[in-house]
């Protein structure tokens, strides 16, 4: 939306903490297809998220819950601690919280 309204990318510094029910997004095509059957459809989204300079941060709390390791997620995925731990590292860069 921002690069489109003219916005230079360099001005733009976005990163995304995935916790709770959404670990399942964050898995690589060949885990999401054993577990449900067809190639995770976020695959796409996720590459372009990378590609755009968005760091996609996975709570580690969640990732241990549900049994996901680094290896079963898609590459372009980083892992944390935790959400929490995340959400205050990229806070205190100056980073903005935004919860929706």
């Amino acid at each position: 939306m921002h690069a489109d309204a003219g916005m230079n990318l360099d001005q733009l510094k976005v990163a995304i903490t995935v916790h709770g029910s959404e670990w399942k997004d964050m898995l690589n095509d060949t885990i999401y297809m054993e577990k449900y059957g067809s190639k995770n459809p976020n695959t796409e989204l996720l590459n372009q998220l990378n590609q755009a300079g968005v760091d996609i941060i996975m709570c580690g709390q969640t990732a241990a819950y549900r049994k996901v390791s680094k290896s079963d997620s898609n590459t372009n995925v980083k892992f944390a601690l935790s959400a929490m731990t995340a959400l205050l590292q990229y806070q205190n860069n100056g980073y903005r919280f935004i919860k929706f």
